[in-house]
């Protein structure tokens, strides 16, 4: 076995480099870098003749991954619309883009965006009820820039904006479907209504289900959460899907979910306490919407994965502060690049 002698350990904010030489400095150059949301520990392990070039490897690869629009992206300019400030925790993977949807100005809510299958994974928005804006479509350029650039969403869109969403030409490929909101129109008001009428926040939705099916239920949840929970800054609601094998469009690469399902948690009456449900409904045309509750709700999502919609599943009065503290990953990421090559070029001279 071949010892392995810590070179240098570097550490810029949630992100930490640990480097490692082989005490034979003829066995052969090895380099582990692992990846999380949360954490990125690279651990590198490489001859002690190779020091320089491996440095300049470990800077290159930091400085490429973290180009990334999945990496760059997050929910910090919008994670007032999740409750207490928490996104949902075992859900999002490294190809997804985190969009605070922005209109006139301002963020109206937060979408979670799947660019390889071209449909959300889910939106997060408080319910609110008043006039409507208006029926205008929208491309949001956020899935190909970084969402700290506070892009707004656009009626046109060309090349790259585009390339990752679906456009209106998919959906005329079909009659079968039509774009089905996740962040439903119905439970906004003014701008943000308007907002909801971007291709980042529909998906391909059966006609019946979509009027019938789960358009009612939407109608039925907006009633429920106006009567019992009176205070509008606490209706939290996240509405996602569940992906299938099926696509549409005229690549036949924007996916059709095989479910929908919503969650809800909101301070019930007076903030006596909080009001906390979901429900799942299977994507065909004569199915039923089931009231569940969450943690039913995190099985099926994905039996794999500990997932939580809300944080302690909107009944509890303690606080994750792990969790809660989410800084800016863009800021993060720039100064550990920074920083990194500095600290490389350092050694380099020396």
């Amino acid at each position: 076995m071949i010892n392995s002698i810590c070179t240098g350990v570097f550490e810029q904010g949630l992100w930490r480099v640990v480097l490692f030489n082989l005490a034979e400095s003829g066995a052969a150059a090895k380099i582990k870098i692992s990846l999380t949301e949360d954490k990125d520990v690279c651990v590198i392990i490489f001859p002690i003749s190779a020091m320089k070039y491996a440095l300049a490897v470990v800077a290159l690869g930091l400085a490429v991954h973290f180009s990334q629009p999945e990496v760059v992206n997050d929910f910090h300019n919008c994670k007032g619309f999740f409750y207490r400030g928490t996104k949902p925790k075992g859900i999002a993977t490294g190809q997804h883009v985190r969009i605070c949807q922005r209109l006139q100005n301002q963020y109206h809510y937060a979408t979670l965006f799947d660019p390889k299958s071209k449909i959300p994974v889910y939106s997060a928005y408080k319910l609110e009820t008043g006039s409507k804006g208006e029926r205008t479509w929208h491309y949001e350029p956020q899935v190909f820039l970084a969402a700290e650039l506070q892009v707004e969403l656009r009626v046109t869109g060309s090349g790259d904006e585009i390339k990752h969403q679906a456009r209106e030409e998919d959906y005329k490929t079909t009659i079968q479907y039509n774009k089905g909101h996740l962040n439903p129109f119905s439970h906004n008001v003014d701008n943000t209504s308007t907002a909801t009428c971007t291709y980042t926040n529909v998906v391909p939705q059966l006609i019946h289900f979509n009027k019938a099916i789960w358009g009612q239920h939407e109608v039925r949840l907006s009633e429920d959460l106006l009567n019992k929970c009176k205070d509008p800054s606490t209706r939290h609601v996240v509405v996602g899907v569940v992906q299938s094998n099926t696509h549409i469009g005229e690549k036949h690469d924007v996916n059709v979910p095989m479910a929908f399902w919503s969650a809800y948690c909101c301070s019930y009456q007076n903030k006596t306490g909080f009001l906390s449900g979901a429900f799942w409904a299977n994507h065909y045309d004569n199915a039923s919407v089931h009231g569940i509750s969450l943690q039913t709700l995190h099985r099926r999502i994905d039996p794999k994965k500990i997932i939580q919609i809300f944080i302690n599943d909107c009944n509890s009065n303690e606080q994750d502060e792990g969790y809660m503290t989410d800084p800016s990953l863009l800021s993060n990421v720039l100064q550990l690049i920074e920083s990194c090559v500095q600290w490389v070029w350092s050694i380099w001279l020396n």
